[in-house]
């Protein structure tokens, strides 16, 4: 399976923030499936969550979801446009 067949679950408010964010569903899966194909993402106890990243073109995407039966529950997302020696050596 490839990224573009990830199925994302969002809220209403979630979805309106990632549009003001200017942060794309392609963008959110693009990330999801480079954290599970590599297994670096970081995982928060108790709740299930997880937070990934990844540097997409000019700009790193950050993404806190949770594992669904059929797809992804996505909690929030965030990006930036600062190059990171780290981001840019990976």
């Amino acid at each position: 399976m490839g990224w573009e067949q990830i199925i994302l679950f969002k809220t209403d408010e979630v979805d309106a923030l990632l549009k003001e964010r200017g942060i794309l569903d392609e963008d959110l899966k693009k990330v999801i499936f480079k954290a599970d194909e590599s297994g670096k993402k970081l995982y928060r106890e108790g709740n299930d969550r997880f937070l990934a990243k990844a540097r997409l073109d000019n700009f790193t995407v950050y993404v806190e979801y949770s594992p669904r039966e059929n797809g992804y529950e996505i909690h929030s997302a965030y990006s930036h446009r600062v190059n990171l020696k780290s981001d840019l050596e990976a």
